[in-house]
This record gives structure tokens, C-alpha cells and sequence, in this order.
């Protein structure tokens, strides 16, 4: 679970330096807040870019935090669900991630 939406954002700039480079900067609590959604379609498009050149050790990680974000309650769940998870095969990561990805995380896995 994440408490905010950066500490998200942080976890997986931590795990890929270069998503930095793709974050919006401009966000504003009442016009343009900063949300799991957000963070989710920021790092879809680039996903395959970096899953496919990940370790087996970043791609645990990632996995990881995919599992937290599915265990931080409906909001983060629903997340990473609709922007990731269900675009799995569209987007061509779900090879990478499904082997490390509990039950719950693969049913939602397309």
C-alpha cells in the first residue's frame, strides 16, 4: 500500500530512473492533483520499453509494486487494475509480469 500517490510515483522512478523523464511536473491539489490513476497511465506507455529490459530482479520488484498497490484498498487497486493490468496483452508485458504476480493480481491480468 502506498499512502500517496507519490510515494507511487517515487517506487517506480526508484526502479526505473529514466520514468522521471515521462512524470507530468504541473500538479495541483485542486485543478491537476496527483493520483494512482495518473501515475499508472504515465508509466503504461512506457512500460514494455522498460519490462522488457528489467532483471528478474527489477521485474520482482516491480511486481511487488503492483501487490502493494492491489493490497492499498479499491482506489489503488482499481488503479493499476484498469491502466495496467487489464491492458497487459495490448500494451506486451503481461509475459514479463505474470510469473511473479500473485493469484489476484494475475486474474486481473489481460
Amino acid at each position: 500500500m502506498f499512502e500517496k500517490p507519490e510515494q507511487l510515483q517515487q517506487a517506480l522512478i526508484q526502479l526505473y530512473p529514466p520514468f522521471s523523464e515521462e512524470v507530468e511536473d504541473d500538479y495541483d491539489e485542486l485543478y491537476n492533483p496527483l493520483t494512482y490513476h495518473l501515475i499508472w497511465m504515465e508509466f503504461s506507455p512506457v512500460a514494455y520499453d522498460f519490462l522488457s529490459k528489467a532483471s528478474t530482479r527489477q521485474l520482482k520488484e516491480f511486481c511487488s509494486v503492483i501487490e502493494r498497490s492491489m493490497a492499498g484498498g479499491e482506489n489503488q487497486a482499481n488503479a493499476v487494475s484498469t491502466c495496467l493490468l487489464e491492458h497487459g496483452t495490448q500494451l506486451s508485458v503481461k509475459k514479463f509480469i505474470k510469473p511473479y504476480l500473485s493469484e489476484a493480481a494475475n486474474k486481473e491480468l489481460i
